[in-house]
């Protein structure tokens, strides 16, 4: 055999090796694509079976499911949000406080969760989180007067009264905006 025959031989061995490999990592990718298509699916419909409970006003069986759907998919926010809405309503606000906090870790950009955050700051008597999270909702909806009056009572609590008479302005701007629009 000639050595052009070995090299050529060589270079399809190692053109087939190649294929093969990519073969099983994709085969592999497809795999955990699946696996990933499942676990989302999962999560919403754990989530949806989950809101109807809230609904329904059935808190446990909305809990056990949010649950699930975290498990499932763990950085789905809006499961997140939902289960601290329901922990709110079962006044258990420390709960409802770290499930908005991993809301926002998800998707930090709905001012509804940081102002949900900021309110359950308030009923735990945590008046500057309270301030951090209010402030965070309106720089991301600055139309939001019922946040600036919110924003307005923590600074009161915290004494600062000249920030919190500025936050009742906005609030007052942000109300008379709104209702010209």
């Amino acid at each position: 055999m000639s050595d052009n025959q070995d090299s050529s031989d060589t270079v399809k061995l190692g053109e087939h090796n190649l294929q093969q490999g990519n073969e099983r990592r994709l085969a592999d990718r497809s795999s955990v694509g699946l696996r990933h298509l499942e676990s989302y699916r999962s999560a919403q419909n754990a989530l949806k079976q989950a809101i109807d409970c809230l609904k329904q006003k059935s808190y446990q069986s909305a809990i056990a499911n949010f649950k699930i759907a975290i498990q499932n998919n763990g950085e789905l926010a809006e499961a997140h949000f939902y289960l601290g809405l329901t922990y709110f309503m079962l006044n258990d606000y420390e709960q409802a406080r770290l499930s908005y906090q991993q809301a926002i870790k998800c998707e930090s950009g709905d001012p509804t969760v940081h102002e949900n955050l900021g309110i359950v700051c308030q009923l735990l008597d945590q008046h500057q989180d309270a301030v951090s999270a209010f402030t965070y909702a309106v720089a991301l909806d600055p139309k939001r007067a019922e946040s600036y009056s919110r924003l307005g009572n923590s600074l009161q609590k915290l004494g600062k009264r000249e920030e919190a008479k500025a936050a009742y302005q906005q609030a007052v701007l942000a109300k008379l905006k709104s209702e010209q629009s």
